[in-house]
């Protein structure tokens, strides 16, 4: 007899989406454990991924890799908006530290330390792609900005 609880796809998905927000944030820790800061972190995750950046020529494509990246981390659903506007793509969400708060409090981690991790996956991608990026951290949403000079 099974004693584990047999849980539906709701269930799930939310326990993946904290799993997943325990491993980049536990993952820093441990960086910065070894002097890494978390912005460093997050820039070598990045790029020490075996994906070819180079060949997401457009802010579209990139934008569509990473709507699926806070969807499955932060589970954003309809509130992740993405607008597109001639070379120009917009995401905005809710803050990710409200979708992270457990693990950034079972982790000691903070809401800086998590925006670190972001600015240093969007540093290493736009040198990769030769993009630029503008990330604004407001206290009701976050926004990435991808576009080209």
């Amino acid at each position: 007899m099974n004693s584990y609880p047999d849980y539906d796809d709701k269930t799930l998905s939310q326990l993946r989406m904290h799993e997943c927000q325990g491993t980049i944030i536990g993952g820093m820790k441990v960086a910065q454990l070894t002097g890494m800061s978390a912005e460093e972190y997050g820039y070598q995750m990045m790029k020490l991924q075996q994906v070819d950046w180079s060949r997401a020529k457009s802010a579209a494509k990139i934008a569509q890799v990473f709507w699926q990246h806070f969807q499955t981390t932060y589970g954003f659903g309809s509130k992740l908006e993405v607008r597109e506007d001639n070379n120009t793509v917009i995401l905005t969400m809710p803050p990710l530290e409200q979708s992270a708060e457990y693990q950034l409090n079972h982790w000691s981690a903070t809401a800086t330390e998590l925006q670190d991790i972001q600015r240093g996956y969007w540093r290493a991608i736009t040198e990769l792609c030769g993009l630029r990026s503008k990330l604004n951290f407001y206290p009701d949403q976050h926004q990435v900005i991808l576009y080209r000079d």
